[in-house]
């Protein structure tokens, strides 16, 4: 196998079975392990997960002379929750987009969270763009000067149940890179021909442009925003 340099981790965590992936650089899986329970389990598999780690984790790093210093997580569990809002303010093509349109997001998303208690934001997305009393799944490409309306969907997991995650995950000295919920990245894969982990990181990267990021770069260079920018200036 070659350098694991630019590789990436993914651990797949269900209530049956946790999945340890690796997609090589040219995002196809160079290895997997997987560990199912003898039968799904009541309550979140913080066992399962022990079991797997002490079982696989040392052996991989042994016979790949690699350490896992980060890994991406996709969690599917009972522990999530999904609310949708929309903005009681429009956005208008007039805005100054890289700071008011922005602004209005971040406060959306700050009193979202003020309100629900334990819950961390996984993934943040506009389902419907509505202009002139007309609904769109997507930006529209054709230039208009009417206001826009956005309906947003946020996408959270229970604060203490990642933490646990975190925290076993650390015992083996490894750092949770991303956290991406199983059933928002089982929505793109089609007839289930894409691979979990494929899919996972391509929505990492910005394959649905729909979803809202609040590093004002990635803003401008990926995801709705870029065609924010594009139709305002």
């Amino acid at each position: 196998m070659d350098d694991l340099k630019n590789y990436k981790f993914f651990l797949l965590i269900k209530k049956d079975k946790i999945i340890f992936a690796l997609l090589d650089k040219n995002d196809e899986i160079s290895f997997q392990k997987e560990l199912s329970a003898d039968k799904p389990v009541k309550n979140n598999n913080l066992h399962l997960l022990n079991q797997f780690l002490n079982q696989n984790l040392i052996y991989f790093e042994k016979k790949f002379k690699h350490f896992v210093k980060e890994i991406n997580l996709i969690i599917d569990t009972e522990e999530s929750i999904s609310i949708s809002l929309s903005t009681i303010n429009s956005f208008s093509y007039s805005d100054d987009i890289s700071d008011n349109t922005l602004n209005k997001l971040l406060n959306l998303k700050n009193d979202v969270m003020k309100n629900i208690n334990n819950y961390d934001l996984i993934h943040m997305c506009v389902e419907k763009f509505i202009i002139n009393n007309k609904s769109f799944s997507k930006m529209p490409d054709y230039n208009f000067k009417e206001n826009i309306f956005l309906e947003i969907n946020f996408d959270l997991i229970n604060r203490d149940y990642i933490n646990d995650l975190k925290n076993i995950l650390s015992k083996y000295e490894i750092l949770v890179r991303r956290i991406s919920n199983y059933k928002y990245v089982n929505l793109f894969n089609d007839n289930n021909n894409d691979n979990i982990f494929r899919l996972t990181d391509k929505l990492n990267n910005g394959y649905n442009q729909n979803e809202i990021y609040f590093k004002k770069s990635e803003l401008k260079e990926n995801g709705i925003f870029a065609k924010f920018f594009n139709i305002f200036t």
